[in-house]
């Protein structure tokens, strides 16, 4: 509906390659005044841009895992989950100061718990879990043994698909208003399991689930890093302060909705922001684990603690950051 004319942005937006460009310098001089160590480049697409962060390869990492040791077959091969899990982020990091903290019910089998200590490079510590199952308290409790000023909670049926998982996922940390940094998660298909939750418009769902690997999204947001609503807690990182200011995972949601509560908590009740990181990419085979169904209470749960979503309608919102 805009007027076109020939060699205009309206009607071809390569015609003014120029404008890209200044668009990158505008970034990165925003960048260079808040003081973030980061580079700004094209994006994917005319308008769209890349901030890539310095990674963070020094502050002290603990990256806390939930199992019960379970088996399952991916890609035609069967694998101890949780192991292949710590592999994949050991072989996929340069980071030189991290701990896995491993919380475990009491029935994993021996050798997978073995497996897990014979892992070359990780600095491995089992937290063995003997209450009835709640992945809010196994989280909570593999935080009270972690080390780390940086908390990465994972599932323990991931595989690290980028380079550079855990100083590119911690790296908006440092940013003093970022409360929390979620990847992007793929099914084995490699179509999209998380972008983002979305929190509003009737719904708590996951922003374009199931979509295509080669997908733009709407104004291109699958391939720009952004600010979302909630956070996926199979893969999910923040300060340690920030997580115990939060109060943690609430307990009361014990299975579902648990991510949800503790993203809320740090946006709304914090005042910080959460980053949706579209460069930071690990395969999540979900619910090989454990049953994902999701019940009525755990909705009214969230609906009387933070409102009706119905009527909240916030969606996420963009952003070049």
């Amino acid at each position: 509906h805009w007027r076109q004319v020939p060699g205009s942005a309206a009607a071809d937006n390569h015609a003014k390659p120029y404008a890209w460009d200044a668009g990158v310098r505008a970034v990165q001089a925003h960048l260079d005044r808040l003081g973030i160590r980061a580079t700004a480049s094209r994006g994917v697409s005319p308008g769209l841009y890349r901030v890539e962060r310095e990674p963070d390869l020094d502050t002290p990492v603990s990256v806390i895992i939930p199992t019960i040791g379970t088996s399952a077959i991916v890609w035609g091969e069967k694998r101890a989950m949780v192991v292949e899990t710590v592999r994949s982020v050991v072989a996929a990091t340069k980071h030189r100061n991290v701990e896995f903290v491993i919380v475990y019910d009491t029935p994993t089998p021996a050798p997978v718990l073995e497996a897990l200590r014979a892992i070359e490079g990780a600095d491995i510590k089992l937290v063995e879990f003997k209450e009835k199952f709640s992945f809010s308290a196994k989280c909570n409790v593999g935080a009270a043994h972690a080390t780390g000023e940086v908390l990465i909670f994972l599932n323990d049926d991931m595989e690290a698909y980028s380079e550079g998982v855990i100083e590119n996922l911690i790296a908006p940390l440092r940013e003093p208003d970022v409360g929390m940094t979620g990847p992007k998660l793929l099914f084995e298909d490699y179509r999209i399991q998380h972008a983002g939750l979305v929190y509003g418009s009737g719904t708590i769902t996951h922003a374009y689930y199931r979509a295509r690997p080669e997908e733009r999204g709407n104004h291109g947001e699958l391939h720009i890093n952004r600010e979302t609503s909630a956070l996926t807690g199979a893969c999910v990182a923040m300060r340690r302060e920030v997580f115990f200011d939060a109060g943690g995972f609430s307990e009361r949601l014990p299975v579902n909705y648990n991510d949800v509560d503790l993203c809320l908590k740090v946006r709304r009740s914090l005042g910080l922001r959460l980053v949706w990181l579209h460069e930071v990419t690990l395969f999540h085979f979900e619910s090989v684990s454990r049953d994902s169904a999701v019940h009525d209470w755990e909705k009214d749960f969230i609906n009387n603690r933070w409102g009706n979503y119905k009527d909240v309608r916030e969606a996420y919102s963009n952003g070049v950051r």
